[in-house]
């Protein structure tokens, strides 16, 4: 799956640069949900393969890496595209994805061990062994608001610096900039977390992480002329919002069931 996915994302992003029309590139990136899910597989393959009582560490360790190429890529993209254009930028993405293929090819090995139909679980199976399934539904429920929340700036958050900025040459540059400032407390708060929730527990830091990241989406249209001024408040608070979510994500593997994904049925 993670060779699969990190192929099919090279091919497809190599394609989007090739793109002459917006429905070729609205089709591309629908193959390239499809064909996503690079993080997902490799969240799966730590929970299989790492003993119980290091899943917590890898897999905070993951998500750490995860948060920082998703909050480095757009600084990256955004001075790219200032310099060498915005089809440049698809191509050498491709690039960086096919050695991500290479990398997974010929250093990632699992110890794969077929189950056999009888002994596998049923979705449902699985849902009803769990210690507590009310909670993994919530945090289902939760998860899938953040994500909407957070998604639902994306769109609009190059038009929104360019409002607060105005007209300025390398626009592209400055929205990475702002989506990418945060690196340095979604890099320690998932390890943070994991530690702490070895303490005090998952749930509790849970519900901090989701009660820090609250207001922070509200407080980016209370003050807009300070990050239009160069304020730094702007940036501040997307590091508090993307600390938030990296908590939560970490502490969340703190619940998961050892070796159920193996068993799995749809």
């Amino acid at each position: 799956m993670l060779l699969r996915s990190a192929l099919g994302m090279a091919i497809v992003m190599l394609l989007m640069g090739l793109a002459q029309n917006i429905w070729q590139f609205l089709i591309l990136r629908a193959l390239l949900g499809l064909l996503g899910g690079f993080i997902p597989n490799a969240n799966a393959l730590i929970a299989t393969q790492i003993p119980r009582h290091k899943s917590g560490w890898a897999l905070g360790t993951l998500s750490t890496g995860a948060v920082s190429g998703a909050l480095l890529g757009p600084l990256a993209g955004g001075f790219l595209a200032d310099h060498w254009g915005l089809r440049t930028v698809f191509f050498m993405t491709a690039g960086v994805l096919f050695i991500c293929f290479l990398f997974t090819l010929f250093l990632i090995r699992e110890n794969f061990v077929a189950v056999s139909k009888k002994e596998m679980l049923s979705a449902k199976d699985v849902f009803t062994s769990l210690k507590n399934p009310k909670l993994v539904l919530s945090l289902f429920v939760t998860s899938l608001i953040i994500q909407v929340a957070t998604g639902s700036i994306a769109p609009i958050l190059t038009l929104y610096v360019r409002d607060l900025a105005g007209n300025v040459s390398n626009i592209a540059f400055i929205s990475g900039m702002i989506a990418s400032v945060p690196v340095l407390p979604p890099c320690l708060a998932p390890l943070a977390s994991v530690n702490s929730a070895t303490r005090i527990g998952p749930e509790k830091i849970l519900i901090v992480a989701l009660v820090i990241s609250v207001p922070a989406p509200d407080s980016h249209v209370v003050c807009p002329d300070a990050a239009a001024a160069g304020d730094p408040a702007l940036p501040v608070r997307r590091r508090r919002w993307r600390a938030a979510a990296g908590s939560a994500n970490a502490a969340g593997v703190q619940l998961h069931q050892p070796n159920l994904g193996q068993n799995i049925q749809l």
